[in-house]
């Protein structure tokens, strides 16, 4: 019985440090896509406070919505 236990225990063991570097993977992750988007959104900001008639803001601020989409995704499959 005794045996039965140490081997639970050292799979719940391995399950929950597995579960908690997946966690922090995922939160590794999501930090990365949220400066990406953060980089595009500043961008989009400046284009937008110089009046560009080109209209890249739009091009930029898709990008960061890109890079917030995608990091959110990620995040839920890596996390636990």
């Amino acid at each position: 019985m005794a045996k039965e236990d140490t081997t639970s225990t050292r799979k719940r063991s391995a399950a929950s440090t597995a579960n908690a570097v997946r966690a922090r993977l995922a939160q590794l992750v999501w930090l990365v896509c949220v400066l990406c988007a953060l980089a595009l959104a500043s961008g989009a900001l400046l284009v937008a406070l110089k009046a560009n008639t080109d209209n890249a803001l739009v091009n930029w601020g898709l990008g960061a919505v890109a890079w917030l989409v995608i990091g959110r995704i990620l995040d839920r499959i890596i996390r636990p």
